[in-house]
C-alpha cells in the first residue's frame, strides 16, 4: 500500500477550496497534495524548508501554507481571513527558475568564480539581447542532473527561489496585504498614479527584505555545512566559502533577471523598473557583506555582476547587443556620429537610483502605519522626507 504523503504545510483541501472560491487566487488550477507530490516533489522539497525557516527567522505570527498551481502568475501570495496566507507557485514558473539557475551557473566564461565547471552552449546567440538570451534559455533548458554533476551544487537555484518566496512572504510579515485592505490605505491610493506609487513602494520594501532574508539565512546554511560543501567541492573551508557566496549572490541576480523575462512590460507601473530592483539589491548585499563579513568581501556582488556580464557579452558578441541596463548603464553618442557608445558608470548607477527617490518618500509616510499591520520581520528605517 502506498504511503500518502507528508507535509506540514501544504494547502489542506478546504484551504484549497477557500482558495478557490474566494475570487482572489488567478490560478487555473490548484493541485492537491497527493498529485503534487507525485508530478512535482521538487518545489515541496524546497517549501518545506524555506516556509519554517523563514518564519523562524522573522519571528512571525501567521499561518502560511502553500500549493502547487497551473497560473497566469508566476507566484502569488493571497490572504484568506485572519492571519491565514497560502503561497502559489506555478508548476512551470518554478522549473523554468530551475533550469535557468543551472544554466547561469554552468555558463563559460562565468562558472569559474562560483568553483563549478562549465557546459557549452550549443546554439548561436550572436546579437541577442539579454533577455532573448535568457528566454531562449528557457525555450531549450539545460538537463538539470547533467548540470547538478558540475556544478555539486544546488545553492544558485534555492537562493533565487528562496528571494522569490522571501519577497512574497515580505508582503506578509511587513503587512502590506492587510494595509491594502484597510481605511488607512485610501489615503496613499487618491487616484491611479497615486495608488501605483504605493504599490512600487510595497514592492522595493519586499525587495530590500528577500534580499536581507537571503544573505543572512544563506550565510546560516554556509556555516552550518561548511565542512561537507568543503569535501563535496574538493576545496579549502576558505575557498568554499567564496564560492558558495558568489553562487547564492548569483541566485539573486538571476531571481531578478528572471522576473525581468517574465515580465509583460519593462515598465511597470506597479513595480519598480527592473533596474532599480536589482540596484536595491546590489546596493544592500555590498552593505550587508561590509557590516557583517568585511571590505573584500561587500566587493563581490559588483564584481559578480561584470564577471556575468562579460559573460553574456561573450555569447551576444559585444556589449551593444545586450540592451540591459545591468549590463550598461550608460550611452554615449560620439561628435563624428559614429556608432553609440556603451558602458556601466556611476553615473549611471546615480541616474538608477533616483528612480527611487520617490519611493524613499513615501515609505516614510507609510512605515509607521504598517508597524499595526507587522507580522513579523524587521521593517526598514525611513530616510527620506515623508510624500
Amino acid at each position: 500500500m502506498q504511503q500518502a504523503p507528508i507535509s506540514k504545510y501544504y494547502a489542506s483541501s478546504t484551504d484549497i477550496h477557500e482558495i478557490k472560491t474566494s475570487g482572489q487566487s488567478r490560478a487555473e488550477w490548484i493541485f492537491n497534495l497527493e498529485d503534487a507530490d507525485k508530478d512535482y516533489f521538487a518545489i515541496i522539497h524546497e517549501m518545506e524548508w524555506i516556509i519554517p525557516q523563514l518564519k523562524k527567522m522573522l519571528s512571525m505570527r501567521a499561518s502560511i501554507c502553500y500549493a502547487v498551481v497551473s497560473s497566469t502568475v508566476p507566484f502569488q501570495v493571497t490572504h484568506i481571513d485572519g492571519e491565514n496566507y497560502f503561497l502559489l507557485i506555478e508548476r512551470n514558473a518554478f522549473y523554468n527558475l530551475l533550469t535557468l539557475s543551472f544554466r547561469i551557473h554552468t555558463l563559460p566564461k562565468f562558472s569559474e568564480h562560483l568553483g563549478s565547471s562549465q557546459i557549452p552552449i550549443e546554439s548561436s546567440c550572436e546579437g541577442l539581447f539579454l533577455l532573448d538570451i535568457i528566454k531562449k534559455f528557457l525555450a531549450n533548458p539545460i538537463n538539470p542532473q547533467e548540470a547538478f554533476a558540475a556544478t555539486k551544487s544546488s545553492v544558485v537555484y534555492q537562493s533565487a527561489f528562496l528571494f522569490i518566496m522571501a519577497h512574497e512572504i515580505a508582503h506578509i510579515s511587513h503587512g502590506h496585504l492587510i494595509f491594502q485592505g484597510s481605511e488607512d490605505f485610501k489615503q496613499f491610493a487618491l487616484d491611479e498614479e497615486d495608488k501605483n506609487l504605493t504599490f512600487r513602494t510595497l514592492e522595493m520594501d519586499a525587495d530590500s527584505s528577500a534580499t536581507t532574508n537571503v544573505f543572512a539565512m544563506m550565510e546560516h546554511l554556509i556555516g552550518v555545512g561548511l565542512d561537507q560543501w568543503a569535501k563535496t567541492m574538493d576545496v579549502d573551508k576558505l575557498a568554499a566559502i567564496s564560492f558558495l557566496r558568489a553562487q547564492y549572490i548569483t541566485g539573486i541576480y538571476t531571481a531578478l533577471i528572471f522576473s525581468d523575462a517574465c515580465a509583460k512590460s519593462f515598465l511597470p507601473v506597479k513595480h519598480p523598473i527592473s533596474y532599480a530592483r536589482f540596484l536595491t539589491s546590489l546596493r544592500l548585499l555590498t552593505v550587508v557583506l561590509y557590516k557583517d563579513i568585511g571590505e573584500e568581501e561587500s566587493k563581490m556582488p559588483e564584481t559578480l555582476r561584470q564577471s556575468l556580464v562579460d559573460a553574456f557579452i561573450e555569447l551576444s558578441g559585444g556589449i551593444e547587443h545586450l540592451g540591459h541596463p545591468m549590463a550598461s548603464n550608460m550611452m554615449e553618442l560620439p561628435p563624428n556620429n559614429s556608432e553609440p557608445i556603451y558602458h556601466y558608470d556611476a553615473l549611471g548607477e546615480a541616474i538608477g537610483l533616483a528612480q527611487l527617490e520617490p519611493l524613499y518618500s513615501r515609505w516614510s509616510r507609510i512605515r509607521p502605519l504598517l508597524e499595526k499591520y507587522q507580522l513579523g520581520g524587521t521593517l526598514a528605517p525611513a530616510t527620506a522626507a515623508p510624500y
